[in-house]
């Protein structure tokens, strides 16, 4: 985008835009020059376009990869950190890190950056149990019984719709345990820097995204609201990069 556009606008229609929309499950990055500066990504201000952007961001899925406070640009105007590369929820997971080279001479008034994902070499991983049941024996007839007469004791209370979902959480896991066998324990999987904090930072990310979406959906919006919920959100998903950025380090 141009420095001198009146409109400070992120065009829907554009192919980067489309792109990311048509692939939010997808290997993303997209780097470059955003000349939008925000103390999210640890500049030292807010201008407009960093608010706009961090709009533009919550809308598409993406992080901001920098995790350093030392400015990617330096010139006569003073020092910034303007060069951002951003990924998707997909690339976090694959072990995407990045890192900005202060030792390199570039010839310019930007500083290199160097990113890195993928598996290189064997990693240790964290384990994840899941367990489950077995439809190929289940019993029709018993399990058609007996989600029948849960379902009537279900109908039958008067609840609110957290103890709802809880109950019939319960009430099916039930049904399940009487009509078919447990499957085997499956072990997925983890990266090799997962850890308890990183999983309880981001189901509160999870948590304060969804807050944001309903709060951005409504046609009621209290502006007020929707502000706090996005500065919560940003906060949330920088603690959740330091955390994966620092696991990474010592592991």
């Amino acid at each position: 985008m141009k420095e001198k556009e009146k409109k400070e606008n992120i065009p829907d229609g554009s192919p980067d835009v489309t792109l990311v929309r048509f692939y939010p499950m997808e290997r993303v990055i997209v780097a470059g020059d955003f000349n939008a500066r925000s103390t999210s990504w640890r500049d030292t201000i807010t201008n407009d376009r960093g608010t706009l952007l961090e709009r533009w961001l919550d809308s598409m899925g993406l992080v901001v990869a920098n995790n350093s406070s030392r400015p990617t640009c330096e010139r006569d105007q003073g020092k910034s950190i303007v060069d951002l590369t951003l990924v998707s929820g997909r690339m976090v997971r694959d072990g995407f890190t990045w890192r900005l080279m202060s030792d390199l001479v570039s010839f310019s008034d930007h500083r290199y950056m160097r990113w890195q994902f993928g598996r290189f070499e064997p990693r240790k991983f964290n384990t994840l149990v899941r367990k489950g049941w077995n439809p190929d024996k289940v019993d029709p007839d018993k399990f058609m019984d007996e989600y029948l007469r849960c379902a009537d004791v279900l109908c039958d209370r008067t609840s609110l719709a957290n103890d709802f979902s809880h109950s019939l959480t319960r009430l099916l896991s039930r049904v399940c345990d009487l009509s078919m066998p447990r499957s085997r324990q499956v072990h997925i999987r983890r990266a090799y820097w997962w850890n308890e904090e990183i999983a309880e930072l981001r189901r509160l990310c999870i948590q304060t995204r969804r807050k944001l979406t309903r709060a951005r959906r409504r046609k009621d919006r209290n502006p007020q609201q929707y502000e706090d919920f996005r500065l919560q959100y940003s906060q949330r998903s920088r603690n959740m990069r330091n955390a994966i950025s620092r696991s990474q380090k010592l592991a």
